[in-house]
């Protein structure tokens, strides 16, 4: 048996933390807090140069008190199980405080996505977008974008399930390219709302925006938009850093 990660064991206290200040029987928060379902995935991924490497997958569905469930898959050599339910269980949560009606959900795949050639990276997700088929959908389970994955991507996994069932929905997956039915704005959305949040915090914490520098950490869709919206907002930009370095 393994244990949890940090990362799993600090979202799970913080919801226990939260659970004591209220009046609910025990067993009622330990059932939303554990995941419904987690599937762990091997599958061999063929190299330019013929070599196989077996890849190692996870899907976590951690709520199914609302349907569809819907979460983000990310490609990160150092991703695991517990990660991937830490962040389902997190998606669970955002959705029930806004009360948007979706359950969490999160995908994850251990591989060093950036060293991949196109042709690999293409095959990589069309194989874990097949192997997942009868566990998604636009009733059920809908994957979005997250870490080394983008519209590109989506459109591979969309295509990978029109060819497996001869079906279209464009509602099985988010964070398509426009000219597949995405929504515009979609990609500068989570940055646009991480600086709306970050606005937010500096009114209450007495810091007036347009006199703030800020430095971002990771600099993908969602660092690049979130600066681009804090510049807009007055703030100075004085450092970024990604996976390849900072400035």
């Amino acid at each position: 048996m393994t244990t949890e990660s940090g990362f799993l064991e600090q979202v799970n206290r913080n919801f226990d933390k939260a659970a004591s200040l209220l009046n609910y029987p025990e067993g009622l928060f330990q059932q939303i807090k554990i995941c419904n379902s987690v599937y762990e995935i091997t599958f061999p991924l063929r190299h330019d140069d013929g070599r196989i490497e077996v890849i190692n997958a996870w899907r976590a569905e951690h709520s199914h008190h609302k349907l569809p469930v819907k979460g983000g898959i990310r490609y990160a050599a150092n991703v695991n199980v517990d990660e991937v339910k830490a962040l389902a269980a997190l998606m669970t949560y955002k959705c029930a405080i806004v009360d948007v009606p979706f359950g969490g959900a999160k995908g994850g795949i251990s591989v060093d996505y950036k060293k991949l050639s196109r042709a690999e990276q293409e095959r990589l997700t069309k194989k874990f977008a097949i192997v997942l088929a009868n566990d998604i959908g636009e009733t059920t389970d809908i994957p979005a974008p997250d870490v080394n994955t983008g519209p590109q991507e989506m459109a591979w996994m969309a295509h990978a399930w029109r060819m497996t069932s001869g079906r279209y929905h464009r509602g099985m997956v988010t964070g398509k390219p426009l000219d597949l039915g995405g929504s515009e704005g979609r990609v500068e959305a989570t940055g646009r709302g991480c600086a709306v949040t970050l606005v937010e915090a500096a009114h209450d914490k007495g810091i007036d925006v347009p006199d703030a520098t800020f430095a971002v950490q990771g600099f993908g869709n969602a660092g690049r938009y979130a600066a681009i919206e804090m510049v807009r907002q007055g703030a100075r930009l004085v450092a970024v850093s990604d996976s390849r370095g900072a400035i």
